[in-house]
């Protein structure tokens, strides 16, 4: 975790995430997205560049009126790394090219709330720390996969 005093400027601090959402709903049941994006941070180590980019690709599908599954990908396109094959190679003050995330998550719905709670291998809450540092593999299993929960209310007036 980085620390006030490693910042000296208070920008320094920032960062910004853009997204672009595509998305189609094949029938009732069925729908997918596509979204380029781009993360900027303002403060990295020396020759590591500011700006990343990705794609995510996403699907929900209603298995009854009040339950969906849902999945997600998402692939960053920057490499850190002037060697991008060389995996688990560190460079730039220790960072690691990120690695591709994935979540898949049940949605359970009733007449004000919907429930959803994912198996992923996103650590960060902001998107942009997901897509600049994740090294967490869905394949590798416990401890990468990490469970989390989100709920809506929906407001019927």
């Amino acid at each position: 975790m980085k620390k006030k005093e490693n910042f000296a400027l208070r920008q320094d601090r920032y960062s910004f995430f853009h997204q672009l959402i595509i998305s189609r709903r094949f029938n009732p049941n069925f729908s997918m997205q596509f979204a380029p994006s781009v993360s900027h941070y303002n403060l990295v180590p020396e020759g590591m560049p500011n700006d990343i980019f990705a794609v995510a690709f996403g699907a929900r599908h209603k298995i009854s009126a009040q339950t969906a599954i849902m999945l997600e990908y998402s692939l960053p396109i920057t490499n850190f790394m002037e060697n991008p094959d060389a995996s688990n190679v560190t460079d730039f003050n220790g960072a690691l090219n990120p690695v591709p995330g994935f979540s898949v998550g049940m949605e359970f719905v009733t007449s004000s709330h919907a429930f959803q709670v994912y198996l992923s291998t996103y650590n960060g809450i902001v998107p942009q720390a997901n897509y600049f540092k994740n090294q967490n593999s869905f394949l590798d299993g416990f401890p990468d996969i990490l469970i989390g929960f989100t709920i809506t209310r929906n407001y019927n007036f």
